[in-house]
Parts: structure tokens; C-alpha cells; sequence
């Protein structure tokens, strides 16, 4: 697809400077590339930024997704602050039902190593996803959704691949179109946010949405009910069963869910040592730790470590022997 196509399918204006207002549009545009499968473009991104960056662009309905390891920017709907902060090893999404004007910028001095991923709204018919594009919407009650959470080591590993490609030619293209879909579906995951969302209202749904959003951002620290529910403006009471009903956990449970996924996520990607999973994830003692996996998952978090490399490769989970 060419670059006119692309400002076509994506962009209604499209405006990149530096400090000094010299014109980066180009320079981006070139360094973007179409994966017809699963229909996105893609721009990986390894550089310094010596100068500030400024974006001003109206933007076409989609979902737009950023897998950075490491960096710092911000961005949000023109006039209003800042909706979406970038940081290292986050995950930042972004969905619209309608075309938005929207303002970004990176500062200067920044090294930027991130993944970025646009898909047209057209891509999700195309897919068989248009539902799931329009529950986006749906569920957060907007036109605008956005999410921000810590990037899974699995989502970390995906990401290096795509900035440093282990295989070249139609191989190496196969893989990336992989990678995109991966991440497209972790996105989804990331906007929706459950079932049962639609019996709670607007202003309880972004709570909601915003609690489960500080889980992710921080598993190591020990949230209690009480701190979650005063972020959240509910009691406790309030915020357990609202959560449930849109989540289908409780928070405690969630966040065990959340702890010990990502924990295993770092065991598998990352070859971490059982002890080291544990403190990741905010586990004091080790040992309750794997307690608490093996009644999850079904089998021990050593187990995990005692599979050949070769099996986790094929199917990116752990499996007992």
C-alpha cells in the first residue's frame, strides 16, 4: 500500500514537527510499513530524540496500539490534557468510533524503543471482528477509549522480535503478521475490559476501568481493598461488588489472577528463577508463592523452568510433565 493510501485510511491531516517546527511527517511516513494480514501499519522504533516532537493530526476511526520498552510521551484529544502517558514497558491503546483531532508529543533527550501498530476500522470486518471493535465502545460508553497498562513479558519478548527480527524475507514478513495479531488481541483484551459492563453506569464503568488500570501498572505493590476503593470515590463494599459484576472476580481474586499470569508470562519468556517470579510479582516468600500457583494453574511454577525451550516456543505456555 502506498503512502498516500495510507494518510487515506488512517488520517485525515497528519502534522509531526520538531522544536524548531521543521516537518517529520515524511520521515515517519517512510519508516512505516502495510501487513495485509491482519490489515495494520506497523512502525518499529529505536531512535533518540535529541528534540522535543510535536503530532497534530485528525485521526480516522480504529485502534491504535504501542508496545514501548522503553520511553516517554503523552497525548490526548486537542484541548483536553493528557488521556494517554507513555512509559517504559507499557502497553498504550487506543480506540475511536469517530475521526478525533489528537495532539501528541515526545520530549526532548528521550530514547524511544517502541512498537507501533494502526488498524483501520475497516480491518476489524475483514477479521470477523466487527463486533468486538464496536463492544469497545459499547462497554466504556464513549467514542474515544483508551488503556494503558505494564506490558506483559510475553508482549516485551513480541515487541523485540518486531524491533530486531530474527528471520528475514516471506518468513520473516509470516512472523510479524503474527506478532501484529497477537498484539491486536491483547489490545482488544485491554479495551474491553469483561462482560457485564453494560449493567453498571457510565460514571461507576470508568472507575472501574481505572481501578483495574492501577492494578496492572504496579503488581508488586500490595494494594489493599481500602486504597482501591478511595481511589475509586466507592466503599469497599461498593467497589468489590460492582467489580464483580463487570469483571466476573473480585478484586483480590483479580489481582492474584493478574499476579500469578504475569508471573508465569516471566517464567516462560523470561527464564526467571522461581524465587525471582515470585518477587516480581509482589510475593514475599517463595514458597506461597507456589502455593498459590499450583492451585491456579494446576501444576508447580518449577515446571515451567523444566520444559524444553523447543515446547515453549510451539505453544507459549507452561506445561506439566
Amino acid at each position: 500500500m502506498q503512502t498516500q493510501s495510507y494518510h487515506h485510511e488512517l488520517f485525515e491531516s497528519r502534522r509531526i514537527v520538531d522544536q524548531e517546527g521543521r516537518s517529520l511527517s515524511a520521515e515517519f511516513t517512510a519508516s512505516e510499513q502495510w501487513l495485509s494480514s491482519p490489515g495494520c501499519f506497523v512502525q518499529a522504533n529505536n531512535r533518540h530524540f535529541a528534540s522535543s516532537l510535536s503530532s497534530d493530526s485528525v485521526v480516522k476511526p480504529g485502534i491504535f496500539a504501542s508496545v514501548v520498552l522503553k520511553g516517554a510521551g503523552a497525548g490526548g484529544p486537542w484541548g483536553e490534557q493528557a488521556s494517554l502517558r507513555i512509559g517504559d514497558n507499557t502497553l498504550v491503546v487506543l480506540a475511536l468510533r469517530r475521526s478525533t483531532r489528537w495532539w501528541g508529543q515526545i520530549p526532548g533527550g528521550a530514547n524511544v524503543q517502541s512498537v507501533g501498530l494502526a488498524f483501520p476500522s475497516a480491518s476489524f470486518e475483514r477479521l470477523n471482528l466487527w463486533d468486538e471493535y464496536v463492544q469497545v465502545f459499547d462497554s466504556a460508553a464513549a467514542d474515544v477509549v483508551t488503556a494503558t497498562m505494564k506490558a506483559s513479558p510475553r508482549l516485551r519478548a513480541i515487541a523485540a522480535e518486531m524491533l530486531s527480527p530474527p528471520l528475514v524475507g516471506n518468513v520473516g514478513r509470516l512472523l510479524l503478521e503474527a506478532h501484529a495479531s497477537e498484539v491486536l488481541a491483547y489490545s482488544l483484551s485491554a479495551l474491553t475490559g469483561g462482560a457485564g459492563v453494560s449493567a453498571i453506569n457510565v460514571n461507576d464503568r470508568v472507575r472501574l476501568h481505572s481501578v483495574r488500570m492501577l492494578i496492572n501498572s504496579d503488581l508488586r505493590r500490595t494494594w489493599s481493598l481500602a486504597d482501591l476503593a478511595k481511589e475509586a470515590g466507592l466503599s469497599k463494599r461498593a467497589l468489590n461488588a460492582k467489580f464483580r459484576m463487570a469483571f466476573g472476580t473480585t478484586v483480590a481474586d483479580y489481582l492474584k489472577q493478574q499476579r500469578l499470569e504475569f508471573a508465569r508470562d516471566a517464567l516462560v519468556h523470561e527464564r526467571l528463577t522461581v524465587a525471582e517470579a515470585a518477587y516480581c510479582v509482589g510475593y514475599e516468600h517463595p514458597a506461597n508463592f507456589a502455593t498459590a500457583f499450583r492451585r491456579h494453574f494446576g501444576y508447580a511454577p518449577s515446571d515451567c523452568r523444566k520444559q524444553d525451550a523447543t515446547r515453549f516456543r510451539i505453544h507459549s505456555i507452561c506445561v506439566p510433565e
